[in-house]
């Protein structure tokens, strides 16, 4: 079975009102359905809604904040998680093969505001992502904050973070996981140690990870995570879920082979899937 849980209705880019409505939402099907997925899950960006911008405060006008991040999620900030949720549920309930998700960034220390918004909808499974180490955005521009740094610090303080996001209890499942790489930066330490311990704690907690093929169009040209890494996750029976983190409707499963190809190369035979925060499985 072929699923994308790692949907947006609108690329980055987008300004004003974001489009949630059917016939945006039936165009990502249909392009689902040529890719041959089954099932998608739409994980809009938690910086859209008003409920989660106080969640923010951490990464926005800091001295490591990068300006055009902080208009970004001030400016994209246009949606209410209430209308948001109550178009998802319509659609299941109308038989479109959709789940109701949201894309959180985890932000260390704003773990109770996060639990509280959450804890007042009913999400299929909410996706966890790590994008900040304090309030520096390391995904955005090789040119913003990673030449002043240590490659091999930025990795470990990254990965420490993820695994706070794991063990907060607010994720049924993270997002690329080591999205630190998108950019091409290469630490010269072995990383075998971070994934087993990330590993580790995901199967401790319970947490699903996804294995996205998003890194493959970055300029680190492979997905996330790694093939190394995905085969330490195997080794410690975590389980996964497919994701593009398609921004559009012709990006829906786009190159999903290479992750199919990689995950049962490693070992894999199931495919994760949720249903109101219960996760089950599937044969690929």
């Amino acid at each position: 079975m072929l699923i994308d849980y790692h949907v947006h209705l609108q690329p980055d880019s987008h300004k004003g009102r974001c489009k949630y409505d059917m016939d945006n939402l039936d165009e990502y099907l249909r392009c689902a359905s040529a890719a041959g997925i089954d099932e998608i899950g739409i994980t809009e960006h938690s910086n859209r809604f008003f409920e989660f911008l106080p969640t923010f405060a951490p990464v926005l006008d800091k001295a490591e904040s990068i300006p055009a991040i902080s208009r970004w999620i001030r400016e994209g900030c246009t949606e209410t998680l209430d209308e948001y949720v109550r178009f998802l549920q319509e659609a299941k309930r109308t038989g479109r093969p959709v789940k109701v998700s949201v894309e959180v960034d985890y932000i260390p220390g704003q773990e109770s505001l996060i639990a509280d918004i959450l804890s007042d909808y009913q999400f299929d499974y909410v996706l966890g992502s790590v994008h900040f180490i304090n309030a520096w955005a390391v995904d955005y521009s090789a040119e913003f904050g990673w030449p002043d740094k240590s490659v091999d610090d930025v990795f470990r303080q990254y990965f420490d973070i993820v695994i706070q996001a794991v063990e907060s209890g607010l994720f049924d499942c993270i997002a690329h996981p080591d999205l630190v790489k998108k950019l091409g930066f290469v630490p010269s330490i072995d990383l075998t140690p971070y994934y087993e311990t990330v590993a580790k704690a995901m199967k401790k907690a319970d947490v699903a990870y996804e294995v996205s093929t998003a890194g493959l169009f970055k300029p680190v040209g492979e997905v996330y995570p790694s093939p190394e890494f995905i085969s330490v996750m195997h080794s410690y029976c975590v389980p996964f879920v497919f994701s593009s983190d398609a921004h559009s409707p012709e990006q829906v499963g786009r190159q999903f082979e290479v992750s199919l190809e990689t995950v049962r190369q490693v070992g894999y035979t199931e495919v994760a899937l949720f249903d109101n925060r219960v996760r089950y499985s599937r044969p690929l």
